[in-house]
């Protein structure tokens, strides 16, 4: 049994009845890493396939979130397991009662925090038997406050919190004249949101993981090159915005 870099599987030449046994690793671009294991019994005159594929649960990147210490309260968000079909179950192990994760996965906070990092880790398992892990850092920030005193005026403010859904980068690039697909990678990518460009340009979202975004991109022939913004618009009406590069 010959297994290729892209999994067609084929036999070296006319096999003698028996079982024909083959096994190996999967990988990915994003790092994930899996198994395959194919078995190919040969009777005398029929053949019966039978095949397993482990899919690992994998989180990717730590995921981290960031709010004002008043918005604390009513924090709340979705892990998302990348490569996985079929529901997920999540098994919190620390960050309890501050982040309290369902098992589901969705994280909310047990009340008001003060200012501070909060860290949750647990487990993930799905119904095939596969395990993994997840791990998710909430950032709380004061609130914004200015000081005046007889000699000079300091005001002090925070960082912007990171609002959901947040796009980060654009892999790939947009070519005139062609159609091509993209991974628009962020947090909070549900639903299939309608993502548009300049004018000439059309996008047709193909799939939504929660943390990547796949879309095919056409863009008119005689366009010009240069760098343009995705603008993606969501169900609940939230908007956010990613810049990407258009040549030849």
């Amino acid at each position: 049994l010959v297994v290729s870099s892209s999994g067609q599987v084929t036999t070296s030449g006319a096999l003698a009845p028996g079982s024909y046994v083959t096994r190996g690793t999967t990988s990915d671009a994003n790092g994930d890493q899996g198994k395959f294991f194919f078995n190919l019994i040969v009777s005398a005159t029929t053949t019966t396939t039978t095949t397993t594929v482990a899919t690992p649960l994998n989180q990717g990147p730590p995921v981290r979130a960031s709010l004002n210490a008043d918005a604390s309260s009513s924090f709340s968000t979705q892990l998302v397991i990348l490569g996985v079909i079929g529901p997920v179950t999540f098994t919190q192990t620390t960050g309890a009662p501050s982040l309290v994760v369902s098992s589901s996965g969705l994280v909310t906070t047990s009340g008001a925090l003060a200012p501070g990092s909060y860290v949750t880790r647990g487990t993930t398992s799905d119904a095939n038997g596969d395990r993994g892990k997840f791990f998710f850092n909430l950032i709380v920030r004061a609130a914004t406050t200015t000081t005046t005193s007889t000699t000079s005026t300091t005001t002090a403010t925070t960082a912007p919190p990171i609002t959901l859904p947040a796009a980060f980068v654009v892999i790939g690039h947009a070519v005139a004249g062609r159609t091509v697909p993209l991974t628009i990678t962020g947090l909070g990518f549900y639903g299939r949101p309608k993502v548009t460009s300049h004018a000439g340009t059309s996008v047709v979202v193909t799939r939504d993981t929660g943390s990547a975004l796949y879309v095919r991109v056409y863009v008119r022939p005689g366009s010009r090159n240069g760098v343009f913004t995705f603008t993606l618009t969501f169900a609940g009406g939230q908007i956010c915005h990613v810049r990407y590069v258009q040549r030849s």
